[in-house]
């Protein structure tokens, strides 16, 4: 019989970390969490001596480890050779703290860190800074799949949607480009005073540049988002052709952490207001939306109520709708949702952005992806009208989340790469 572990958590505001310790548990290996959030790092720290384990978990390292407190957390577990892991299920680029900006940039996080990506277009980032890495995809916590949690009344659309106007940034979508590109700039502003703030511009240059820089971009992000409103353009070329215009003119020159995390900012921008234009769109096809009542200025064309679903009637409407329509952000390389887990271990069927782990993941009988507006349309259209073909899917697709991609097996797949790495016989 193989080493029971023990495992600390260290959780920061998402669930995912409870399903893993759920799991640990149900293997036989022994857990203590505690939700880092609102505790001061003694506590953290009080608590990680008290319990001394075989490694540590968090979620997202740079978000929680990036910040002071974090960073004295950090220093205290790698100082002892305790083994860290972090599962990340962002794109490193996408850092919400400058500090964490630089450490990526500057290649300076210890050597020390086990990191798991969700996403296997990251891999290669890892690699690069001679970081440990490995692949482990979201899942599906297997009770959504029982009854109990099917019990909701929910709704039952053609084409359902759920979720957020994340960042409100996507705005009214008759408002078009020029709200964007305001909006880039208030934020590309407020990173260069981060940036100063982190001692990556001296203070006496900061008002200079942002009066260069909002100089020097203004009219570009106005033609890039001019040439994709009003064309078919694709996006990854329109993005390609413009930061070579911004690498022509050097403008980030002194500001390479900057140009960093440039990208990331124009793809999380342009997916928000990318997912209202494919709302809009659907509105003619039979879409429904729920998930917050901020969505009705936002859609001028949809009038209905798009009030905020229980955790029950959520999971009983992804059943008994005909298609429930997914977007992936543009900030996530190959990355599946766990969205996608989500409806199919429900009994629904997502119809989902491709993304090339949906290949490594699920059989092409198992789940439905588009790769542009026009298929999403068809492919919508195809399945609202034809019931065998769509529950095929759907009884396939179920079937491979169930077997396959809960967060049982992530944990499983967990302990074998984390023994494998530090070498634990589990």
């Amino acid at each position: 019989m193989g080493q029971k572990l023990k495992i600390f958590l260290l959780k920061y505001e998402d669930p995912i970390l409870g399903y893993l310790e759920d799991s640990f548990q149900k293997l036989g290996h022994k857990t203590f969490s505690i939700e880092c959030k609102d505790l001061d790092p003694n506590s953290i720290l009080s608590a990680i001596e008290a319990n001394p384990s075989d490694f540590y978990l968090i979620n997202n390292l740079d978000l929680f480890f990036a910040h002071e407190s974090g960073r004295e957390i950090e220093d205290r577990l790698l100082s002892k050779n305790l083994p860290l892991v972090s599962w990340h299920f962002e794109s490193p680029h996408f850092c919400g703290r400058l500090a964490g900006v630089r450490r990526w940039f500057e290649n300076t996080y210890p050597r020390g860190i086990y990191f798991l990506v969700t996403d296997t277009g990251n891999i290669q980032f890892f690699k690069d800074r001679a970081l440990a890495v490995d692949f482990l995809p979201l899942g599906v916590d297997s009770s959504v799949a029982h009854s109990s949690h099917l019990k909701g009344k929910g709704v039952g659309a053609d084409i359902l949607y759920t979720g957020t106007p994340f960042f409100k940034i996507a705005s009214k979508i008759n408002e078009g480009f020029q709200k964007i590109v305001d909006l880039h700039l208030d934020f590309f502003r407020s990173k260069f005073w981060n940036i100063y703030q982190h001692g990556f511009v001296d203070q006496n240059d900061i008002d200079h540049k942002i009066r260069e820089l909002d100089a020097a971009i203004y009219p570009l992000l106005r033609n890039f988002f001019s040439t994709l409103f009003n064309s078919t353009q694709d996006y990854q070329k329109a993005r390609e052709d413009l930061l070579g215009q911004v690498a022509e003119k050097n403008l980030f020159s002194s500001l390479a952490p900057y140009h960093f995390s440039f990208v990331p900012a124009l793809d999380v921008s342009y997916s928000f207001f990318e997912l209202n234009v494919y709302l809009d769109r659907l509105i003619d096809h039979g879409l429904q939306i729920f998930g917050s009542e901020d969505w009705q200025p936002l859609l001028p064309r949809y009038s209905a109520p798009t009030m905020k679903l229980s955790h029950e009637d959520l999971l009983a409407s992804y059943r008994n709708s005909k298609i429930v329509f997914c977007l992936t952000k543009r900030t996530q390389n190959h990355f599946v949702h766990d969205r996608v887990f989500s409806i199919l271990a429900s009994g629904g069927f997502p119809l989902t952005d491709h993304r090339d782990d949906l290949d490594l993941l699920f059989e092409p009988n198992e789940v439905v992806s588009y790769r542009g507006m026009e298929e999403a349309i068809d492919r919508a259209e195809f399945f609202k009208s034809n019931e065998s073909s769509r529950m095929k899917i759907v009884e396939a697709g179920r079937k491979r989340v169930l077997s396959s991609h809960t967060y049982f097996h992530r944990a499983q797949k967990m302990l074998e790469l984390v023994s494998r790495h530090f070498g634990f016989a589990v």
